[in-house]
């Protein structure tokens, strides 16, 4: 169960791996990168650090800008799911090949679903038969529903039959009924291509129900006790703090603040307006400025209180006031060395002689 006080997961930051498997899917289908990102308030270089992450409405965006043309939804979130694989997960993914068992790596998964690019609620639920895992819809937008249905079941498959390879020939002998996906929709060739596309290289049986009451599959109990293909019990275990370390983090990296203050430390020389701010974060000045207030601040105290932390981190390194006061982006060193008396109300350059 996770933490109370933790934000929802349409507020946590997401692994940008998503967006980029997105921008494959739309550079296959002749959208530029451009195109893609219009509205998001990303540039292509924001996606490009392995822990790079985005806000769910932005990766919501590029979703909906990859589906602006006229191909089937259910086919492009098929073609995207297929980017995926465990290791796209990170950290968690290397914690689940760690585990002891499937049982314990799914385990893992319902504990840190936050940190998957999954925007459905997931319920998992053991029986004789298996682990019953169930689709519900939550909050997904109706307009973005088919795709984020096929791409995060189809991606969720592709994560599984890695943490099965080892065993899953030996394992399909061994079934005495097929794998059962239930799903809403009625309409069946697309799924029925996505299905075909992942369990026949296996040889796996599956059946599937159209029109059902729920979107849900059932992995098989006699998967639930093999080993993984690493298990490792003091690898899983540092994974598992990294993971806990990591769902923190980008917990914190919520409201409009967090976002500011996140493009602030990304170039701090060049500090935007207010004006320039709200149209990278695809919003107008108004909204940007109620979303600060709701959180108790302003721009100007963010961009201050930014300012300030890195002064005293850039000082205490042992730069010069005059390249702080470039670093920060003030215009002469006066300005930086009033700000700084302000906020301490000692000059930096006896800060600077004490951190000595």
């Amino acid at each position: 169960m996770g933490d109370p006080v933790r934000p929802s997961r349409w507020e946590i930051a997401r692994p940008a791996v998503s967006t980029r498997y997105l921008l494959d899917t739309g550079h296959a289908h002749g959208l530029s990168t451009a195109d893609l990102l219009a509205g998001t308030g990303l540039r292509p270089a924001d996606l490009e650090p392995p822990g790079a992450v985005v806000l769910p409405r932005q990766e919501l965006r590029v979703i909906r800008n990859l589906l602006s043309g006229a191909e089937d939804p259910r086919l492009l979130g098929l073609e995207t799911g297929l980017r995926y694989s465990l290791t796209s997960t990170g950290i968690l993914g290397y914690a689940m090949l760690s585990s002891a068992t499937v049982r314990e790596a799914l385990g893992l998964l319902a504990r840190f679903v936050e940190l998957t690019s999954d925007f459905f609620d997931v319920t998992f639920t053991e029986s004789a038969a298996g682990l019953l895992v169930e689709v519900g819809d939550g909050d997904v937008p109706a307009d973005v529903r088919p795709f984020l249905l096929v791409r995060d079941l189809v991606s969720g498959f592709r994560a599984a039959s890695l943490l099965l390879s080892p065993v899953v020939l030996e394992l399909v002998e061994a079934m005495t009924e097929p794998v059962r996906l239930e799903l809403t929709d009625t309409e069946e060739a697309d799924y029925l291509t996505a299905a075909r596309a992942l369990v026949g290289p296996y040889g796996i049986d599956i059946t599937i129900e159209f029109g059902a009451s729920r979107n849900a599959f059932t992995i098989p109990s006699v998967f639930l006790d093999r080993a993984t293909p690493a298990p490792d019990p003091d690898t899983a275990a540092q994974c598992v703090h990294q993971c806990e370390t990591l769902l923190d983090e980008r917990a914190r990296f919520t409201g409009a603040a967090a976002q500011v203050r996140h493009r602030l430390l990304r170039n701090p020389a060049d500090m935007p307006t207010l004006t320039e701010m709200a149209r990278e974060l695809a919003v107008s000045e108004r909204t940007l400025h109620r979303r600060l207030a709701e959180e108790g601040t302003t721009f100007r105290a963010v961009v201050d209180q930014t300012r300030q932390l890195l002064a005293e981190e850039l000082l205490a390194q042992g730069l010069t006031v005059e390249a702080v006061s470039r670093r920060l982006g003030y215009s002469d060193t006066a300005a930086f060395s009033h700000a700084y008396r302000r906020w301490h109300g000692r000059p930096p350059r006896r800060s600077q002689q004490r951190a000595r």
